[in-house]
């Protein structure tokens, strides 16, 4: 979520944009329905109301930036991209491990894809960079959740899958005490950490994928740590 540029109360929602509103909106919807998931079980449901929400969230974005264009090439990739995830959510045992695992591992690969193309072709936007965002948190909702139904790493591993959803309201919260910062130097490390170690129970024995899983939980939460410790204002 964008910072503004001036300090806002607590709960201050007016002095929101209608964009971060959506965002915030889109992200109390997903933590709802996974608290939802846990009581029914029914993955599908979990899958369709966050579908059934991104598009209209997306259409509704894109109307407050109409010289933002939705359908560009690099976006359609994220749509593929997004493609991918579904149907792996909605048919898990439809392929062989190795071929699921190529059907993930193009989705993250791709990741890099559009956004080089978006450059290349000068396509970037803010939306289409949101869209990436929303993508990638669902890439990691979706297989953490997926890994903890398997048993292939322990019962709090989705707990990982909600962190983007939650830190955002959390930013939210105390946007008082917030100020703009420069990226977090570790950041992008420990995602490309975290989206390789979402792979390796594909293709590793567990005694090797679940401490890789661990690690990844880890440092993911250590990192979102250094982003939220960059972001307060010490005095």
């Amino acid at each position: 979520m964008v910072q503004p540029t001036t300090y806002l109360d607590f709960w201050d929602w007016k002095g929101l944009s209608t964009w971060d509103k959506w965002s915030l909106t889109h992200n109390l919807l997903v933590l709802i329905l996974v608290a939802a998931y846990f009581f029914s079980q029914q993955k599908e449901g979990l899958l369709l109301g966050i579908l059934l929400f991104f598009l209209p969230f997306l259409y509704q974005l894109s109307k407050q930036r109409p010289s933002e264009k939705l359908w560009t090439y690099a976006n359609g990739i994220s749509f593929f991209r997004l493609g991918l995830l579904l149907f792996f959510g909605f048919f898990p045992t439809y392929f062989s491990t190795t071929y699921n695992f190529m059907l993930i591992g193009t989705a993250i690969f791709l990741d890099g894809l559009d956004g080089w193309l978006a450059r290349k072709m000068n396509q970037e936007t803010r939306l289409g960079a949101f869209l990436d965002l929303k993508i990638d948190a669902f890439l990691v909702l979706l297989l953490s959740l997926h890994w903890v139904e398997a048993e292939k790493t322990f019962s709090l591993f989705w707990l990982l899958g909600c962190l983007h959803y939650g830190y955002e309201w959390f930013l939210f919260l105390i946007n008082k005490y917030l100020v703009k910062t420069r990226r977090n130097p570790i950041g992008k490390y420990a995602a490309a950490f975290l989206f390789i170690s979402l792979l390796t129970p594909f293709l590793l024995p567990q005694t090797i994928s679940y401490p890789i899983l661990v690690a990844a939980f880890g440092s993911t939460f250590v990192s979102f740590g250094i982003s939220l410790g960059m972001k307060i204002k010490v005095f």
